[in-house]
């Protein structure tokens, strides 16, 4: 079948499939769970009560078929779900059960309406995205295994330390039972663990940003605990890791991986916005900075709720005095302008305390002068990302990186 026909076809029965599209995706994982329970040790089945991930999916597959004939575009996008698959572990043969399942709930959802050339043309479209997306997964599977240190799955690490970086936000400090070295990776990028919950059937898999510089003889994962909301119920792998997990137990961890790291090739002004835990990687950022010598111009704004939840807030204090052209700002929801933190010191900040949601005033405060052609990197809730992307967007700052905690969610 010439690709002219796939496009055809594909873009013709495209708008029936999506015309419900929370339901396709229901039925989707329904078949597949069905058929593949083993994949549940591999997926984030808390992501499946709550819709996260059959949105995020939905949004792939339309994304790559309606850009089917442009591929070698989608070059962003591709890497980005490459790096999450690679730190799930997953293989070329789940991209098969995938398929398997996903050409089922299509041929179902479209009836008769799925011809023979129908299907056909979307399987060959599939096929065509898998080859791409296992591709790249290869070559960094391939790059973790021959770098020294390396290595492919998950392998054991103990915990060597937990500490304590603010209310319901612990550090835990990780190295590698086999002594080997550890490979590296680039600052802002995340690690998974997999974890074994007394009480659950299937393992758990969580990603969590590195804190810290790479290069260190330990890798160091910052974890909030995630409390239950009238919404949402408590994080199952965050309480778990608070709760049970204390220095000399056992974890298993992925080799780094991520689409969302520091440019090192640049001295342009670099801005560090971080909402809530968000800090993490762009903690990562800033401590290569400091360990490198760099001489970058730094501006770091953290919104949290209250200083209790304050991540990394004596550190930063040093290293504010150690590297004289890093500003750190602090944005605080729920403190009155003016008081006194819980140590009973004054933050220190150019800025002073502010309360409530960033704002453009806060912006042109705090980005006073800042060339046009600075560095953004941004990481917190989502809703907080694609605040800040419009504020930034509507000043005219073109480099914005932004990172997504669970499945990938267009911030626009």
């Amino acid at each position: 079948m010439e690709q002219a026909e796939i496009i055809a076809l594909t873009h013709q029965t495209a708008p029936a499939l999506v015309s419900d599209g929370s339901q396709l995706t229901q039925d989707f994982y329904q078949h597949l769970f069905t058929h593949n329970p083993a994949l549940k040790h591999t997926f984030n089945m808390v992501n499946q009560v709550n819709g996260v991930q059959a949105g995020a999916l939905l949004d792939a597959i339309l994304l790559f078929v309606t850009k089917f004939d442009q591929l070698d575009t989608l070059g962003p996008q591709a890497r980005m779900i490459s790096a999450k698959h690679v730190s799930l572990d997953i293989q070329p043969g789940d991209y098969a059960l995938v398929g398997a399942s996903l050409l089922a709930t299509i041929q179902a959802k479209l009836g008769d309406a799925a011809t023979p050339a129908v299907m056909k043309a979307w399987e060959l479209a599939y096929t065509r995205i898998a080859q791409v997306l296992s591709g790249l997964e290869e070559i960094a599977y391939q790059g973790h295994r021959t770098q020294p240190g390396g290595w492919n799955a998950f392998k054991p690490f103990t915990v060597t330390r937990v500490v304590a970086e603010a209310h319901n936000i612990n550090s835990y400090i990780l190295t590698p039972q086999d002594g080997q070295p550890l490979p590296t990776y680039l600052p802002g990028q995340f690690t998974s663990v997999a974890v074994q919950i007394p009480g659950q059937v299937y393992r758990q898999i969580r990603q969590y940003s590195l804190s810290d510089a790479p290069g260190r003889a330990y890798y160091r994962i910052t974890v909030k605990r995630h409390e239950a909301l009238a919404d949402a119920p408590a994080g199952l792998v965050s309480t778990y890791l608070h709760e049970h997990v204390q220095a000399g137990d056992t974890l298993l961890v992925h080799a780094p991986s991520g689409e969302f790291y520091l440019d090192a090739h640049t001295d342009a002004p670099l801005v560090l916005l971080a909402g809530g835990v968000g800090i993490t990687p762009l903690m990562a950022m800033l401590e290569h900075l400091a360990a490198v010598g760099s001489n970058r111009e730094i501006i770091l704004l953290q919104a949290t709720h209250n200083p209790e939840s304050h991540a990394f807030r004596q550190r930063l204090r040093i290293l504010a005095k150690r590297y004289p052209r890093l500003r750190t700002f602090a944005l605080y929801q729920n403190v009155p302008v003016g008081a006194g933190d819980s140590d009973g010191d004054d933050l220190d900040s150019d800025m002073g305390w502010g309360t409530g949601q960033l704002t453009d005033d806060h912006l042109t405060d705090l980005l006073a002068d800042l060339s046009p052609a600075a560095d953004f990197y941004c990481c917190g809730p989502l809703g907080f990302m694609r605040h800040v992307n419009g504020l930034l967007k509507a000043r005219g700052f073109e480099n914005r990186n932004f990172e997504v905690f669970g499945p990938s969610q267009s911030i626009d």
